[in-house]
């Protein structure tokens, strides 16, 4: 992990994703820019949180480990997304394990400085409300996609969604299990939906890549539940 003061990188991720009126001149003061390569752990389930972390560039993995060793894929996080908020808020450690997948940038700001400082501002309080709520909401909402939507549906959406935009098109195989945990099914499971995708026409399965080659029938699969 690099980690860099610069103001005016911290501005510019500010304006980006309209924090302005929610984090006060003194909190950026003391904000730094963390960057972490892909495979770099972030926070470890367990250990103590030192830092709230603004995710501005990358994607990271979010799994819990049981007792057992066995991991499970909670989610697959993009910007804009704040993380160890809620550890923060409660003074817990670190609930989860957080993994960059990705080349991922955080804009980081001490728990102590939040504690004696951010808790003092309305402002800073109320964007804290409002992601943890939407945390819970979207938690909700997944448990009932997984309920109410077949895999193939769920395996769609989320090629869709998450894998697909405009320079890329693909779904590294590597990354099949995690696919497998976050949709709520089994790796053997998710395979059978991937070679009746083949058969249809809708993605291509190379050495490296699930490559999405009919997106169009991908989205009336998908019911554009992760969107």
């Amino acid at each position: 992990m690099e980690r860099v003061m610069n103001r005016e990188q911290v501005d510019y991720y500010i304006q980006k994703y309209g924090l302005d009126q929610h984090i006060n001149e003194e909190l950026r003061s003391f904000m730094t820019i963390q960057t972490y390569q892909s495979g770099e752990l972030i926070c470890t389930q367990g250990e103590e949180i030192e830092h709230v972390l603004f995710q501005v560039e990358g994607r990271v993995k979010i799994f819990t480990t049981s007792s057992e060793g066995k991991n499970l894929i909670v989610a697959i996080k993009e910007p804009f997304e704040i993380l160890g908020d809620v550890e923060c808020i409660q003074d817990v450690s670190c609930m989860n394990t957080i993994e960059a997948i990705s080349t991922v940038k955080m804009l980081a700001i001490s728990k102590k400085v939040i504690h004696q400082n951010g808790f003092q501002d309305a402002r800073f309080l109320q964007l804290l409300l409002n992601v943890v709520s939407e945390k819970f909401w979207l938690k909700s909402e997944a448990l009932s996609i997984n309920l109410l939507y077949p895999v193939e549906v769920r395996f769609a959406s989320y090629l869709t969604s998450i894998v697909c935009d405009e320079q890329n098109c693909a779904l590294n195989r590597s990354e099949l299990k995690d696919t497998a945990d976050l949709i709520g099914t089994s790796s053997r499971h998710l395979n059978r939906i991937i070679k009746a995708f083949i058969e249809d026409g809708m993605i291509e399965r190379t050495e490296t890549d699930i490559i999405i080659k009919n997106r169009e029938k991908l989205i009336a699969i998908a019911k554009d539940i992760y969107n």
